[in-house]
């Protein structure tokens, strides 16, 4: 994934980016709060990041952006509220 959009995605989540990052590479998994956020920020379902399968994120976040266009964290920059991931 971009580094960009990783950050991107971090910030609008409110997430560590070594965090998700640590995510993306299948060592870790989200908690239920930090699940939520993400699935905010991107349009996905909170059990994607629950899961530890960084294949099925990056499947999950292609489709988003083949369907919407882009993630919605991206939408005019990054989101700086929740309220504005969607």
């Amino acid at each position: 994934m971009e580094r960009g959009l990783q950050s991107c995605i971090a910030k609008c989540a409110r997430v560590d980016p070594a965090f998700l990052s640590r995510i993306l590479n299948g060592k870790k998994k989200a908690g239920l709060t930090s699940a939520k956020n993400l699935a905010r920020a991107t349009g996905t379902d909170p059990l994607l990041w629950m899961e530890r399968d960084p294949e099925a994120i990056e499947v999950a976040l292609k489709r988003v952006i083949f369907m919407r266009g882009q993630l919605p964290c991206q939408i005019n920059g990054v989101a700086t509220d929740q309220s504005e991931a969607f």
